[in-house]
């Protein structure tokens, strides 16, 4: 039957971190490859955007720096003069932005001014490496061009530093993702878990309804059943209900001495003790109704109740199939008449051959056999049935099974009384 438990199986108790895993390693893909194509684009834009800048920043600065020579009557850049200190004092004043710088070459690329140049670097040709030409313009008068570079890279540091505070940023961001991600993971699958449990309790209780439904069913039809089969004996019905009640107290006390007792072998028991003498229906009621000692043919019928009993239950086992109900049922319709000592029927066996159920039931069917009244009988007082039943211990009945009535030999006399009609109770 489901059960609540069945939530906490292990395979349900796994699933739920596997998932919470798998969700969160979906995020942090997702986060991942979008903050490496945010980082990568926006490192790009940025480097971009600053070319951009500093090329529109300094288009003009080359014709700029030409006219500012030109109008300051320059005449020569011959390292050395006064024109040529004059031309590189102009070159190393310029302040332009992006780290752009001006320069003043020849006509053969050979450098005559440079912010950084000295008269050691004098006859050097421009060769930026890691910059590009953003302007030039003509000196016409000292054969002679400035040209303005500037860095591929406008600014590396502030473009990584930009870089690293995107990804700080991004980091942060998929860090509070995650984590709202896995607490709705965690709530959605906790929220799943228990409404899972809580249709799986309302299905356990309509089964449960159901089955307890079923197995009244099943037990009142039993009954029923039995009751006819007993009605037909000399007495009033009452002695199904007492059998069972005896079983039941036997089996009770014997729990200690007999491990397989539980409490739904208890329950079968009481139940199927119920059904011990149902093969009577297949006696005749000459028989077993006769005042009389029976001849020798008339025992052999009587006890035949016993195999027919069993036979008709097995019949119904076959259809069914296997149920522990039925096979104690038959267990006992057919063997409840065995003696410990072997002299029984209808097989003959003995000892712990007999099905333990039966034992037990024989001692009960024996205690109410001798305190009730029947057409060839008057009822014997309990008295007298104690002593017969202790008199059998190791012959007729299992030692065990005696101690246990023993033990509860008042409450038998007391059960006894009160399931019995008072006209047909024993001193």
């Amino acid at each position: 039957m489901t059960s609540r438990e069945d939530t906490g199986t292990p395979a349900y108790r796994w699933m739920r971190p596997l998932l919470i895993g798998a969700v969160l390693a979906a995020q942090t893909a997702v986060i991942a490859l979008a903050w490496w194509a945010g980082v990568h684009g926006f490192v790009n834009e940025v480097e971009g955007y600053s070319t951009e800048r500093i090329t529109l920043a300094t288009e003009g600065t080359a014709a700029g720096v030409a006219t500012a020579i030109a109008k300051s009557g320059i005449d020569t850049l011959e390292p050395g003069t006064e024109d040529w200190q004059r031309a590189q004092s102009i070159i190393e004043q310029l302040d332009l932005p992006g780290g752009a710088r001006a320069s003043i070459v020849d006509r053969d690329g050979v450098l005559l001014c440079h912010p950084r140049l000295r008269s050691t670097g004098y006859g050097r040709k421009l060769t930026p490496r890691s910059a590009s030409i953003v302007g030039t313009a003509p000196l016409h008068l000292l054969d002679a061009t400035v040209i303005v570079t500037a860095p591929s890279v406008s600014s590396p540091n502030a473009t990584h530093a930009a870089a690293d505070l995107v990804s700080l940023r991004i980091a942060l961001f998929g860090v509070v993702l995650l984590s709202l991600t896995g607490v709705g993971v965690l709530s959605l699958i906790s929220l799943h878990g228990s409404r899972l449990e809580s249709v799986n309790r309302a299905l356990a209780a309509d089964m449960t309804q159901q089955s307890e439904a079923v197995l009244r069913t099943r037990t009142g039809m039993i009954y029923g059943l039995a009751k006819l089969a007993d009605y037909r004996d000399s007495d009033t019905g009452h002695h199904l209900d007492r059998i069972c009640t005896f079983a039941t107290m036997l089996a009770n006390r014997l729990r200690d001495a007999h491990p397989e007792i539980d409490d739904a072998f208890i329950e079968n028991l009481r139940i199927a003790a119920s059904l011990h003498d149902i093969g009577k229906v297949g006696v005749p009621d000459r028989i077993l109704m006769k005042p009389g000692a029976l001849t020798e043919e008339e025992w052999r019928t009587m006890k035949r109740h016993t195999e027919i009993g069993a036979t008709t239950l097995q019949g119904i086992r076959r259809r069914v199939g296997n149920d522990p109900l039925l096979d104690m049922s038959i267990d006992i319709a057919l063997h409840h008449h065995e003696k410990w000592d072997g002299t029984g029927y209808p097989h003959g066996i003995s000892g712990d051959e007999i099905p333990l159920a039966a034992r037990i039931v024989a001692a009960a069917d024996v205690y109410d056999a001798i305190t009730s009244e029947r057409v060839y009988k008057p009822a014997m007082p309990h008295q007298h049935a104690c002593a017969l039943i202790s008199q059998g211990r190791g012959a007729h009945f299992d030692p065990s099974v005696v101690d246990a009535f023993e033990s509860v030999a008042d409450e038998f006399h007391q059960a006894s009384i009160s399931l019995r009609p008072s006209s047909r109770q024993a001193a």
